[in-house]
């Protein structure tokens, strides 16, 4: 039987009332033939396995057993279209802080990066390229992957996606080959760092991913107070190591804070950065390229700087700050998704057709009073994967794709969330969600 049985038909970019695009079983409920052989076991117990597994190294994240599976044939174009999008993303990013030849040509507004909470003036070069990239996708109800953001400042969850790839796999039997995802990731890394000194900088929340990345390169893992100047030099404190290269996991991702003063960070690394001494992956400034507001002109990007059609296109989204999207928008309050320029992990979005009545009238105030502040997006009906309910049984669950772009080049699969309960759209494990292994056949 589909795991879609039931489901809510939900509208989308296509206009229209239509059932999401089942990710595991075809129309007529028969599973797709990347699923063949896999969807028929014990799921019980498997999530039980699962969950003991990961609990054992310490996750707490909520991980499903049943893998999201996706054809080389499909992957391909993706890939492509991941790298090519990152390579915008980079030169704009580049560009915002350096020559503006987009906002020149009229590609963008001249406040568009200026504007955002990014935006680094203090840099003396533009930012380099970007070391890596966690773009999110979606899949519309008629197969198309779409992007729905682009996480270029710190992109997290790669330690997850690791862990839950190689549990899943010791405990979920593959039936058909698939590339290596935890391998690959490591690789990707390893080639990334090459031989520079380099070391992990991570604290508070983001502590227990900085320790996975530093155990995986073997490098040394510090926090704001290992770190410490010598001349121009960033060094480690205990044993005056001199460091080169930082892999930066901080929940601060700037070097000034919103009064203007200096960041721990700016204090930290600016000094060796200017000196030409220090390279930060990822680099600051890059968040320009991160910002939503970015995000409505991520296409036209694309064609700007690239020369060449975007391969994976962004949801339809309005730039609040230009008044006919405003209007637009404010008529349309009902009907579309609002997320606020400076939100993450889903907090602060408003999905328009769920919202009450008060709600809305509260929304629309906000977003006359300060309407640069938000974007707006068309509401999709994003594709459903089979997941292991309260019973054991499958149910329905949408789910996204959190890729992963490394040293230009994007890894096969990901880690794919999904939504904690039946119908809901938000997938973020903040909001209840949890993640699957993702599975690119070979």
């Amino acid at each position: 039987m589909s795991a879609t049985a039931g489901a809510e038909a939900t509208s989308s970019a296509l206009g229209a009332d239509v059932l999401p695009y089942d990710e595991a079983y075809a129309p007529g409920g028969a599973p797709r033939s990347q699923y063949a052989g896999l969807l028929d076991r014990d799921w019980e117990e498997a999530a039980a396995r699962v969950r003991a597994d990961l609990a054992e190294r310490g996750v707490v994240i909520a991980a499903d057993p049943v893998p999201r599976v996706i054809t080389a044939a499909e992957w391909a174009p993706v890939a492509a279209g991941l790298e090519q999008r990152v390579r915008a993303l980079a030169a704009f990013a580049a560009d915002a802080h350096g020559p503006r030849r987009a906002v020149a040509a009229g590609v963008v507004p001249p406040d568009l990066a200026t504007t955002s909470k990014y935006f680094e003036p203090d840099l003396v070069e533009p930012p380099a390229a970007l070391g890596m990239a966690g773009p999110d996708l979606v899949r519309l109800p008629d197969g198309r992957f779409v992007v729905l953001e682009d996480n270029v400042r710190t992109p997290s969850l790669k330690a997850f996606a690791a862990l839950a790839a190689q549990v899943v796999d010791r405990h979920v039997r593959a039936p058909a080959p698939h590339r290596d995802f935890a391998a690959a990731l490591t690789a990707a890394l390893r080639a990334l760092v090459a031989d520079r000194a380099a070391i992990v900088l991570s604290e508070g929340g983001s502590r227990a991913e900085g320790a996975w990345l530093a155990r995986t390169l073997r490098l040394p893992h510090a926090g704001p107070a290992d770190l410490a100047h010598r001349g121009d030099h960033l060094i480690l404190r205990d044993g005056g190591r001199r460091v080169g290269l930082v892999l930066r996991h901080t929940p601060e991702e700037r070097l000034r804070t919103d009064a203007g003063g200096p960041t721990w960070l700016a204090d930290a690394l600016l000094g060796p950065l200017r000196a030409g001494t220090l390279t930060v992956v990822n680099p600051f400034g890059a968040g320009v390229a991160d910002d939503k507001r970015t995000y409505a002109y991520a296409d036209a990007l694309v064609r700007f700087f690239c020369q060449e059609t975007p391969l994976l296109p962004s949801v339809p989204t309005l730039d609040l700050a230009r008044p006919d999207a405003l209007t637009e928008a404010l008529g349309r309050l009902d009907e579309l998704v609002f997320k606020p320029r400076s939100g993450s992990g889903g907090r602060g979005i408003v999905i328009g057709p769920h919202a009450a009545r008060a709600d809305l009238r509260e929304l629309a105030a906000r977003v006359r009073a300060e309407p640069a502040a938000w974007i707006a997006q068309e509401r999709l009906a994003i594709s459903t994967h089979p997941t292991v309910g309260a019973n054991g049984t499958l149910e329905p669950r949408h789910v996204d794709l959190r890729a992963f772009v490394i040293g230009g080049r994007a890894l096969p699969g990901g880690l794919t969330r999904y939504a904690g309960a039946p119908g809901e759209l938000v997938v973020n494990g903040s909001q209840g969600g949890g993640g699957k292994a993702t599975r690119v056949l070979v």
